[in-house]
C-alpha cells in the first residue's frame, strides 16, 4: 500500500507491540467469505474500505463502524482510495467502479480494460485523478494500465503482458509506480507508467509493494523464490535493492505491506502475524495482532492508525499510542 498524503511522522511502534492495540471490528465476518483481500485508508486514517468475496465495505470513523456498499456484489480484489478518502475505484469482478462520495454511491468506469479480472491489482495518486491498474487474464490485452482523468480513458504501457502482477503501487503525484509480480520480479516506472524496467533484484517472486509519498523509498515482499525470501527496500526509487532482517520461515510467508509517508515506518502482514519497523526495514518487531494469516495491511500517513485482513473476513485496527519525550 502507497502513501498518499502529506509527510507525516514515523511509527510509534515500540518493542514487542506492548503500544500497540488491535481491535476486531464489526464488519461482516464469515469463514465461507474467504477474505477481504484489500484495505485501504484515507491519509488520517479516519475513512477505511475493505474488498473481498463479502462485496464492498467502508467505515468513516476509523472502523469503529461500517457499512455495506451499494455496490454489485462480486469478487473484488483491490481498493485504492485519494489522500482523504473522498475518492475510491475498485476493480474485480470483471469491471472497475468508483466513488466521489467515499463509497456512499458507485458509477462503473465504462471504458476499463476489456480484461480486467478478479486478480487486478490498481492504485491511485493523491487526488484520485491518476490510476494504474495492472491485470493478469492470459489475453491480448492484459497488462498495466494507467487512466490521467480518473478512469474516464485509459491508455496501455509498455509494461511486459502475461505477467502474474500482485501488486501496483504509485507515488502520490502519480509519477513513479511500481509493479510486483509473481515469477516476474519488479518493475519500476517514473513517468507515470509510460515506460518500465525490470529492477535488478536476485529475486523473481513477489506478492506486495509499499511507497513513500514521493516514490524514493520503496518495500517489496518476496516469496518462495530459490534465491531469496523476505522483505525488500529500496532507497533510490527501485533501482537497487537490499534485504532486511525481516523473519522468515518455511511454513508461512509475507502477503501485503504498507508504509507511512516517509518510508520509515513499514508494516508486514502474512501467515507469521504482523510485524513493525520505524526505520526503513532496518530493523524489526513482530507486534501484538492475534494469529492469523493476515491478507491486507493499510496505513494511515504517520503509521500510528492501522487496518488489517485476516483470512475468515475478519478486519482489525490497529492503534499506537504517541510516545511522550518527558
Amino acid at each position: 500500500m502507497s502513501c498518499m498524503a502529506a509527510l507525516g511522522t514515523s511509527l510509534g511502534f515500540t518493542s514487542h507491540g506492548q503500544d500497540l492495540t488491535w481491535t476486531l471490528t464489526d464488519v461482516l465476518t464469515n469463514a465461507d467469505l474467504d477474505s477481504y483481500y484489500s484495505v485501504v485508508s484515507s491519509s488520517d486514517g479516519t475513512k477505511l474500505a475493505a474488498v473481498g468475496g463479502g462485496g464492498i465495505y467502508t467505515s468513516t470513523n476509523s472502523g469503529a463502524t461500517w457499512s455495506r456498499a451499494s455496490a454489485p456484489m462480486g469478487i473484488w480484489s483491490s481498493v485504492a482510495s485519494s489522500s482523504d478518502g473522498t475518492k475510491l475505484v475498485v476493480v474485480g469482478n470483471g469491471e472497475i467502479i468508483s466513488s466521489a462520495d467515499s463509497g456512499d454511491t458507485w458509477s462503473k468506469i465504462d471504458k476499463a480494460p476489456a480484461s480486467v479480472n478478479w486478480a487486478s491489482h490498481i492504485a491511485s495518486s493523491a487526488d484520485g485523478t491518476k490510476l494504474v491498474v495492472a491485470i493478469y487474464s492470459g489475453e491480448n490485452d492484459d497488462g498495466i494500465y494507467t487512466s490521467a482523468n480518473s478512469g474516464k480513458n485509459w491508455a496501455k504501457t509498455s509494461a511486459p503482458m502475461n505477467m502474474d502482477y500482485y501488486s501496483v503501487e504509485s507515488s502520490a503525484d502519480g509519477t513513479k509506480m511500481v509493479a510486483a509480480a509473481s515469477e516476474a520480479g519488479i518493475y519500476i516506472s517514473v513517468n507515470s507508467g509510460r515506460t518500465w524496467k525490470l529492477a535488478d533484484t536476485r529475486c523473481t517472486n513477489w506478492t506486495s509493494a509499499a511507497s513513500s509519498l514521493d516514490g524514493t523509498k520503496l518495500a517489496a515482499i518476496a516469496y518462495n523464490d530459490i534465491n531469496d525470501v523476505g522483505i525488500f527496500t529500496s532507497t533510490n526509487s527501485g533501482l537497487t535493492w537490499v534485504r532486511t532482517d525481516a523473519p522468515t520461515s518455511t511454513n508461512w510467508y509475507w502477503i501485503s505491506i504498507a508504509s507511512s509517508c516517509d518510508g520509515a515506518g513499514l508494516v508486514a502482514a502474512g501467515g507469521g502475524g504482523i510485524y513493525a519497523s520505524t526505520n526503513s526495514g532496518a530493523s524489526w518487531k513482530k507486534t501484538s495482532a492475534p494469529n492469523a494469516t493476515w491478507c491486507s495491511v493499510a496505513s494511515s500517513s504517520d503509521g500510528n492508525k492501522l487496518v488489517a485482513a485476516a483470512v475468515g473476513g475478519r478486519i482489525y485496527v490497529g492503534r499506537i499510542r504517541t510516545q511522550s519525550n518527558n
